[in-house]
């Protein structure tokens, strides 16, 4: 069974989803279809979220579960390993996943990340060190990016 919550954040209502324990969905559009229920692992990554924008938490400590294709999956895990407040370009992501002509398909991967924030695309930005799209907006992408102290 899916579920869903909300919770209030400087980016507007956040959307979360889980299924099975597992975070699934983070976003600003309501876009699991499910019960609506504060399970104990949305009320984690309420917590978790909130110590982030408070500037107290660094890293997320949820399990997550993420669907969609083998590449995307590739970039998705990668840019978790991206350390706060640190942001690369698309084309270093796709020379380290062994897709050296791939920035404009990584740029799409990271396009369709259910996981907004826990996984960090907004750290993502272009060679020429501009900020590059965002699936929540460019003006979330740099708030997320100034909070954690990058621009």
């Amino acid at each position: 069974m899916k579920y869903f919550y909300f919770m209030p954040s400087p980016l507007g209502k956040l959307y979360i989803g889980e299924e099975e324990g597992k975070v699934i969905y983070v976003g600003c559009r309501e876009k699991i279809h499910g019960k609506i229920l504060k399970t104990p692992t949305i009320s984690t990554a309420i917590d978790q979220l909130e110590e982030y924008f408070a500037g107290k938490r660094k890293e997320f400590t949820l399990p997550i579960h993420v669907e969609g294709g083998d590449f995307q999956k590739r970039v998705l895990h990668h840019i978790m390993d991206i350390p706060y407040g640190k942001a690369v370009d698309y084309t270093e992501v796709a020379q380290a996943i062994n897709c050296p002509n791939g920035a404009r398909v990584v740029g799409n991967a990271l396009g369709n990340n259910p996981i907004l924030i826990l996984i960090p695309c907004h750290r993502v930005i272009r060679r020429d060190k501009k900020l590059g799209g965002y699936r929540g907006g460019s003006q979330k992408k740099s708030f997320l990016l100034k909070l954690e102290g990058y621009l």
